[in-house]
């Protein structure tokens, strides 16, 4: 898939997204890149050494071509409210405990340059060769992974 390809089939999808599940929206990069975006928000016990009170964390879920494999790809990274990162260690301890994905790594924000962890490339070409338009592919991506990261 082309980056024009992509940016078409976001911008199809993106406002079906949008009456169905959390809140989605295009990123521009830079003037000749943009990708997607969405952010869920999470209450997260600290521990009682921490204190006893609830800290919200922010879960964010970021589809963009992956610029090596050239097909839509899942990067996730974890942030407190302040917008401070947490590290690679605690988002793949909080995907662990929701989801069965084997294929979850550590990586690192192909445009960002921060951690995150994404969903192995080739187990998502594997999923995405059977759909035929590319609307169809970020769908089936977002539908047949979001379930099983807390996305959907």
């Amino acid at each position: 898939m082309e980056h024009e390809e992509f940016q078409q089939a976001m911008d199809e999808i993106i406002p079906k997204l949008n009456d169905q599940i959390h809140q989605w929206k295009v990123v521009v990069h830079n003037p000749h890149y943009k990708y997607m975006s969405c952010r869920i928000y999470k209450e997260q016990s600290k521990s009682d050494e921490q204190q006893e009170q609830e800290e919200e964390i922010i879960i964010v879920y970021d589809i963009l071509l992956h610029p090596v494999y050239k097909t839509p790809a899942i990067f996730i990274r974890a942030q407190q409210i302040s917008g401070q990162p947490l590290s690679n260690t605690w988002t793949l301890d909080y995907l662990e405990h929701i989801s069965t994905q084997p294929e979850l790594s550590p990586d690192t924000h192909p445009l960002l340059g921060i951690p995150c962890v994404s969903i192995g490339a080739c187990s998502t070409w594997e999923i995405l060769s059977i759909w035929s338009s590319n609307t169809d592919r970020l769908l089936a991506l977002i539908n047949v992974w979001g379930s099983d990261i807390g996305l959907v």
